[in-house]
């Protein structure tokens, strides 16, 4: 028996439905995950500045392990939840995409290693994918914004390395790599807070609302 082909205003009605009961199984702080991974983020990134302004020992960049090594476990330990509802195809593309972008981290991490160039544009072009993806499918403009102010940063990165190279006299190497390195940080700690800390808190008080 061969099944019948949806028609163009069925399939949309399907996705549409696809949508609310996504947004209908938001429990109250949904935007927890974007406070944990922002907040987490953005004070390893302050602190990550002041040893580089203070020339602390360089050992302390293995600092910017604390993110994914307290991350995952506050992820698992407050955000694990039992879903009334079985995960319909929207649920599952914005997890695949999330888990992709998680995989992605080893190869950028492997780049700016081998070439010695900075990770965190190469971080922060991997958070705006996942980000702007993951609001578009769940149809919150909040977190779609929050990609997109994610690119905006990856591309004011790349523009600033490219005009420091060239006014930066190459006598001073050193000098511009922790000029620039300092100004990453800075910049990768405002990303974050815009794209995902203002993104979480507005998605909770949406949650909150509509609870």
């Amino acid at each position: 028996m061969q099944e019948r082909q949806l028609t163009e205003a069925e399939s949309l009605a399907l996705i549409t439905q696809m949508i609310q009961n996504t947004h209908r199984r938001l429990t109250v702080n949904a935007g927890k995950p974007y406070l944990i991974w922002g907040y987490l983020t953005c004070l390893v990134a302050l602190f990550e500045y002041l040893v580089a302004i203070n020339e602390w020992s360089m050992y302390w960049l293995f600092a910017w392990w604390l993110i994914p090594v307290v991350g995952f476990p506050l992820m698992l330990l407050t955000c694990r939840k039992k879903p009334t509802e079985p995960k319909n195809y929207i649920d599952r593309a914005v997890e695949s995409v999330w888990i992709a972008c998680s995989v992605a981290m080893i190869p950028a991490f492997a780049i700016a290693l081998f070439h010695r160039v900075s990770i965190l544009p190469l971080v922060t072009l991997i958070i705006a994918i996942g980000t702007f993806i993951s609001g578009r499918l769940i149809a919150m403009k909040a977190v779609t914004w929050g990609g997109v102010f994610f690119m905006v940063g990856t591309l004011i990165m790349g523009i600033h390395q490219l005009w420091t190279q060239h006014t930066i006299a190459p006598t001073h190497a050193n000098e511009y790599s922790l000029f620039l390195y300092k100004l990453e940080i800075l910049i990768f700690a405002v990303l974050f807070l815009v794209g995902m800390i203002i993104p979480g808190h507005i998605l909770n008080a949406k949650t909150r609302k509509h609870a």
